[in-house]
C-alpha cells in the first residue's frame, strides 16, 4: 500500500516537473516574439535614436525619427490584426515602447530647448505623468476599438510638425500641458480602418 501511494507521489511529482518545464518554455523569446513585435521595437529603436539625436542637439533628424516611430506604432496592431497574432505579450510590449518614443523623447526634447524654470519643471512632468496614466489606463480597458484620452503616440506627430512650422520654443510649455490634460481626459477616440482593418 504504501509503496502504491509513493509510486502515485512520484508521478504527481514528475507531472508538476513536466507542467513547470512547459510553461517556462513558453516565456522563450523565440516563441513570444512575432512579426509586430518586431514592428513595435522598431517604434522603441526610432525613440532611442531621437533622444540621442536631440542630445547632441540635431534636432531635424530627431524630428524626423519620431513619424517613423509613429509609422511602426501605428502598423503594428494592423499587421498583427491582419495576422491574427494579437497577444498580451505584444500589447505590454507596445505600451512600454511608445511611453520611449512618444514620452520620454518628447519631454527630453523639451528639456534641451526650454529655458529652466518651475513652469518648465511642472509641464514636462505633467505630459510625462499623464502619458504613463494613459497607457496604463489602456492596458485594464476591456474595449480595443476606442481610446480613452488622446493617445499618446500623437506627440510624435504634433511635435515634429510645430518644430518644423518654427514654433516658438515658448509656446511648447502649452503644448506639453494640453496634451498632458488631453491624454488623461474622458476623451473618447475611436480607431479607424484601414482595408476593413482596425488601426
Amino acid at each position: 500500500m504504501q509503496r502504491a501511494t509513493n509510486l502515485v507521489t512520484m508521478k504527481k511529482e514528475k507531472k508538476e516537473k513536466k507542467g513547470k518545464k512547459r510553461k517556462e518554455a513558453d516565456y522563450h523569446f523565440r516563441d513570444l516574439i512575432k512579426l509586430p513585435d518586431i514592428l513595435t521595437l522598431a517604434n522603441a529603436f526610432c525613440g532611442f535614436l531621437a533622444m540621442v539625436f536631440i542630445l547632441y542637439r540635431s534636432f531635424t533628424i530627431a524630428m524626423i525619427l519620431l513619424p517613423a516611430a509613429f509609422f511602426f506604432d501605428l502598423f503594428d496592431g494592423y499587421v498583427a490584426r491582419r495576422i491574427k497574432r494579437q497577444g498580451e505579450f505584444g500589447m505590454h510590449l507596445d505600451s512600454m515602447s511608445d511611453l520611449v518614443s512618444f514620452g520620454v523623447a518628447p519631454v527630453l526634447f523639451g528639456v534641451v530647448v526650454l529655458p529652466l524654470s518651475l513652469l518648465t519643471i511642472f509641464s514636462l512632468a505633467f505630459f510625462l505623468l499623464a502619458g504613463i496614466l494613459r497607457l496604463a489606463r489602456f492596458e485594464i480597458m476591456r474595449s480595443r476599438s476606442l481610446f480613452l484620452g488622446l493617445p499618446i503616440s500623437i506627440s510624435g506627430v504634433l511635435f515634429p510638425l510645430l518644430y518644423f512650422l518654427n514654433l516658438n520654443s515658448n509656446f511648447y510649455t502649452l503644448v506639453y500641458l494640453i496634451l498632458g490634460a488631453t491624454m488623461i481626459s474622458h476623451l473618447v477616440v475611436r480607431r479607424f480602418k484601414v482595408r476593413g482593418v482596425e488601426v
